[in-house]
C-alpha cells in the first residue's frame, strides 16, 4: 500500500478512537486503558520518527505540557489528568514531520466515509431513542446509556463530512457526492437532535461558499475569524447565563428548552472561580461536587480547558492554534490549495462544537482538531524550505 509505519499507526489510532467514539461495546471495553495505550504509542511513534520541529510551534507546545503539569500538581491532581492535551500535542509535534503518501488520503477516506455512513443509519435506526434523549432537560440526571448521546452522534457527522470532503479530492462525480451527503448530514442533524451540530455544519458550509476564495489568500482574515470563534467561545456563558437570569428559563430555540442546565454548572463555575482569583491562572482542578451529578463536563471546551488547567493554558493552546493555522499560508507560498479549505471548514466546526462540549478535554474528541491542524501542515510536507 505504500505507507510508513508512521501513517499506519496513525490510521490505526484515528480507526480505533472512532470506534470507541461510537460504539459503546467497544468503548466499555477499552475506555478505562485507551489514554495510556494512545500516550505509550504516541510516544513511540514520536521517538521512532527523525522529526524537524518549528520553535514558534514546538515553544508553545512544550509551554503547554510544562503549565499542564504544574498547574495539575497545583490543584493536587495526578498527572494522568493532562492525558488529553499531552495526545493533542503529541499528535501536532508528530505530524509536522510525517511525510504522507495518497494511499493515507485513500484510507483516511473510508474510515471518515464509514463513520459517517455509521452515524446517518444510527441517527436513523435510534431515531426514537436519540429523541428522547435530545429533549430531556440535562438537570433531570436521567440519561439512558444503551444508546450514544445525540451530540456525540451529532458532532461525529458534522466532522465526518468536512473531513470526507477534504480527502474525497480526487474521487470522480465529487459535486453530487457532496452535495448528496450534505443533505443526508442535515437530515442526520435533524434526527439525532443536535442543535449545536446543526448549526455547525450550516454555518460552515454558508461561509465555506462565501468566503473559500479569501481564505486561500488571506491569511490575516482567517486567523481573525478564527480566534474570533474561540473568543466567543469564551464569552458566550457569560452572555448564555445573563440571558438565562435576565428572561427566565421558559425561552426555546429548535423546539427545546434553550437553557438544559449549562447555564447553572456555568454559574457555579464563574462564582467558585471569583472567590479564588488565582483560579483564573492555574484552574480549579476537578471540584466535581459544583456539577451536575458530581460529574466534571462543563459542556464548554474553552471553559473546560480554562477551569481543569488555568486560563493560562488556554491562552498557549489559542496561540498554538493560530501558528498552525498560519503555517500552511508559508507552506504553500501564500496561497491554499482549494483541497485544503474543508480541514479548515472542519476545524470551524470543532471549535463551533466546544461552545456546547468538552473538545479540548475530553480523551475521545481532543484527536479531532488535533488531526485536522496537523493534516493542515503536511499537504506537501517534502518541502526543504520549512
Amino acid at each position: 500500500m505504500n505507507l510508513t509505519l508512521l501513517e499506519i499507526l496513525l490510521l490505526l489510532l484515528f480507526c480505533v478512537n472512532s470506534m470507541l467514539q461510537y460504539n459503546l461495546m467497544v468503548y466499555h471495553l477499552l475506555i478505562d486503558y485507551y489514554g495510556y495505550i494512545v500516550t505509550g504509542l504516541l510516544i513511540f511513534m514520536l521517538l521512532s520518527q527523525s522529526l524537524r520541529y518549528e520553535k514558534r510551534v514546538l515553544l508553545p507546545s512544550l509551554l503547554i505540557v510544562l503549565l499542564v503539569m504544574i498547574n495539575t500538581r497545583i490543584n493536587g491532581l495526578a498527572l494522568g489528568e493532562l492525558l488529553p492535551i499531552f495526545i493533542f500535542i503529541i499528535i501536532i509535534l508528530m505530524m509536522l514531520g510525517i511525510k504522507k503518501h495518497e494511499n493515507f488520503d485513500r484510507c483516511f477516506l473510508w474510515i471518515n466515509w464509514i463513520s459517517w455512513g455509521y452515524l446517518i443509519a444510527y441517527a436513523m435506526i435510534f431515531k426514537d431513542s436519540l429523541e428522547t434523549l435530545a429533549n430531556i432537560n440535562s438537570t433531570v440526571g436521567i440519561v439512558d446509556r444503551s444508546v450514544l448521546n445525540p451530540n456525540t452522534v451529532g458532532m461525529g457527522i458534522a466532522i465526518n463530512y468536512w473531513l470526507v470532503r477534504y480527502a474525497i479530492n480526487d474521487v470522480k462525480n465529487k459535486m453530487i457526492i457532496n452535495i448528496f451527503m450534505f443533505a443526508c448530514s442535515i437530515l442526520g442533524l435533524a434526527i439525532s437532535g443536535s442543535r449545536t451540530a446543526m448549526l455547525s455544519l450550516i454555518s460552515s458550509m454558508l461561509f465555506y461558499c462565501i468566503f473559500k476564495n479569501v481564505m486561500q489568500r488571506n491569511k490575516k482574515f482567517t486567523t481573525i475569524i478564527f480566534m474570533l470563534i474561540g473568543v466567543m467561545g469564551c464569552i458566550y456563558p457569560l452572555v448564555y447565563i445573563w440571558a438565562w437570569l435576565e428572561y427566565g428559563g421558559d425561552m426555546t430555540f429548535l423546539g427545546k428548552p434553550l437553557f438544559t442546565g449549562r447555564e447553572i454548572i456555568w454559574a457555579n463555575l464563574f462564582n467558585y472561580m471569583d472567590d479564588l482569583p488565582l483560579s483564573y491562572a492555574v484552574g480549579t482542578g476537578k471540584v466535581e461536587t459544583l456539577f451536575w451529578n458530581d460529574h466534571f463536563n462543563l459542556h464548554n471546551g474553552y471553559l473546560s480547558v480554562g477551569a481543569e488547567y488555568g486560563f493560562s493554558v488556554l491562552l498557549l493552546i489559542f496561540i498554538l492554534i493560530k501558528k498552525m493555522i498560519v503555517r500552511p499560508y508559508r507552506l504553500y507560498k501564500k496561497k491554499l490549495p482549494a483541497k485544503i479549505i474543508p480541514l479548515y471548514m472542519c476545524l470551524f466546526v470543532i471549535m463551533l462544537e466546544a461552545y456546547t462540549e468538552t473538545v479540548f478535554t475530553y480523551i475521545l474528541s481532543i484527536i479531532y482538531p488535533a488531526i485536522v491542524l496537523g493534516l493542515m501542515n503536511v499537504i506537501e510536507n517534502n518541502k526543504d524550505d520549512l
